[in-house]
């Protein structure tokens, strides 16, 4: 399933440059439920970020509407779901 979540958020994704090195990162470990449960400095090693890139691009993507997190979903794991826009299924 990543490998279709993945092309749908590369297709329809408006994020930029660290947000969308984000938005492909997530996308390639969303489960079949359509979250990801990481850590930001999981997040960071993933995208090829620093943790304060992590952030920035998080506060980005909410902003665009592509991203709600869950804080502590798991531990200090945060939940990640992207819905991405242009009648794309939520991923």
């Amino acid at each position: 399933m990543a490998t279709g979540v993945a092309k749908l958020a590369w297709e329809n994704s408006r994020a930029k440059n660290g947000s969308l090195l984000m938005v492909m990162a997530l996308a390639f470990e969303i489960e079949s439920g359509g979250n990801c449960i990481m850590t930001v400095a999981e997040l960071a090693v993933k995208a090829r970020l620093s943790e304060r890139a992590v952030q920035a691009a998080t506060a980005d993507l909410i902003r665009l509407g592509e991203l709600t997190v869950t804080p502590r979903a798991e531990g200090h794991r945060n939940g990640y779901t992207l819905s991405l826009p242009s009648g794309a299924e939520s991923a």
